[in-house]
C-alpha cells in the first residue's frame, strides 16, 4: 500500500494531505488542501457548531473525498480536534460526514493531537530527538497544544481550551477596541499561565528552543516575508522574531478585517482570528523570555501520515 491520506477536521480549517511512500523510507507529499470552514464560530455562546459551518464543512470534506478517489488513495486516517471534541451536535455532524462523504472520523484527545503534531514537527527539526530543551506549540482554532521535550524525551504534554476562533468571538468591533483586546489577554493569561509555570518548573531556569506550528505562526511567517503565494519551503525553519510579531500586531489592530485580508501572506478568512492568534503567540514568547520562534509548516497532518504508514507496516497498531 503506497498512497495514503490524512484529514484534519479542526475548529477553523479542514485540511487534507495525500502522500506516497518513498523508497528507502519516509514519504512524498502529493497533494495538500485546506479550507477555512470555521466550525467553531459562535461555539462560545451556543456550545454547538452552526448549521452554516456544518454545511460548509460537509461540502469541503466531500471535495476531499473526491480528490482522494482521483489520487487512488488506498487508506485514509481522518481525525477531528478542537471544537468537535466538545460541541453538543458533534455526533450528528460526524454521522453526516460518514454518510455523505464516506469518511469515518476519529475524535482524538488533545494529548494524541499533541503527540501526532510532534511527529510532524520532527521532520523539520530532527535535532529535537537528540538533545536540548524544546517547547513545541500548536495554536489552533479551538485549543492550543504544548509539548515540552528534554534531550529527546517528552516531559510535559498539555492541551488547553484556548483557540483563535473561540477568542475571536469576543471581538465585536472592527477594528477591535482596546477593551476587547484586554479581555482576550486576561482570558489567555487565566488559562495559559498555570501551564507555563508548570513547564518553567521543569526547565529549572533554562530557556527552551521554541517551535510553533499551525495557522497563526505559519501565517505570520508568510506575512513577515510578504509572500504573495504560500511556500512551505520558505516557512519551514523560518525564525519569526518577537519584534516583528509585535509590529505586525500593532498594524493589524488598526485595520478593518477586510483591509487585513489584503496584506500579502494573510489568507482570506483569517483576518479576524489572526488578532487573538498574535496575542497568544506574544504571551507565549513573553512567558519563556524568547526573542523569536522557529516555524514548522509540518505538523499534525504529517504526523498522521507517519503514523498511518507505521500502522501499515505493523498491522496490529491502531491508528
Amino acid at each position: 500500500m503506497d498512497t495514503v491520506a490524512a484529514v484534519d477536521i479542526g475548529t477553523n480549517t479542514c485540511r487534507m494531505l495525500i502522500a506516497a511512500r518513498r523508497r528507502g523510507g519516509g514519504f512524498i507529499p502529493l497533494l495538500k488542501e485546506r479550507a477555512i470552514v470555521r466550525l467553531g464560530k459562535g461555539y462560545r455562546t451556543s456550545s454547538k457548531m452552526s448549521d452554516q459551518s456544518v454545511t460548509k464543512g460537509i461540502k469541503t470534506l466531500k471535495e476531499f473525498s473526491r480528490k482522494m478517489r482521483d489520487c487512488k488513495v488506498e487508506k485514509c486516517s481522518a481525525v477531528a480536534t478542537g471544537v468537535v471534541r466538545r460541541a453538543l451536535n458533534a455526533t450528528e455532524f460526524l454521522k453526516k460526514v460518514k454518510e455523505e462523504c464516506n469518511l469515518p472520523v476519529k475524535v482524538i484527545s488533545g494529548e494524541d493531537e499533541a503527540l501526532l503534531t510532534l511527529r510532524g514537527v520532527e521532520l523539520v527539526f530532527p535535532a529535537m530527538k537528540r538533545k536540548g530543551s524544546w517547547l513545541i506549540f500548536d495554536i489552533g482554532g479551538g485549543s492550543t497544544e504544548l509539548i515540552y521535550c528534554e534531550n529527546g524525551e517528552v516531559k510535559i504534554i498539555e492541551s488547553i481550551d484556548l483557540g483563535v476562533v473561540t477568542l475571536a468571538d469576543l471581538i465585536e468591533s472592527d477594528p477591535p477596541l482596546k477593551k476587547e483586546l484586554r479581555v482576550i489577554e486576561r482570558e489567555i493569561d487565566r488559562i495559559f499561565m498555570p501551564v507555563a509555570e508548570k513547564i518553567k518548573e521543569q526547565l529549572n531556569n533554562k530557556r527552551p528552543f521554541l517551535i510553533g506550528t499551525a495557522g497563526t505562526v505559519t501565517t505570520l511567517a508568510a506575512m513577515d516575508q510578504a509572500l504573495l503565494e504560500y511556500q512551505p519551503e520558505k516557512i519551514n525553519g523560518f525564525l519569526l522574531g518577537k519584534y516583528a510579531v509585535q509590529g505586525m500586531f500593532n498594524h493589524l489592530i488598526k485595520l478593518q478585517e477586510k483591509e487585513r485580508e489584503g496584506i500579502p501572506g494573510l489568507e482570506k478568512g483569517r483576518g479576524k482570528v489572526i488578532i487573538p492568534g498574535c496575542v497568544i503567540l506574544l504571551i507565549i514568547m513573553d512567558a519563556f523570555e524568547a526573542e523569536g520562534v522557529s516555524v514548522s509548516d509540518s505538523g499534525l497532518l504529517e504526523g498522521i501520515i507517519r503514523d498511518l504508514f507505521d500502522s501499515l507496516d505493523t498491522p496490529d497498531k491502531l491508528v
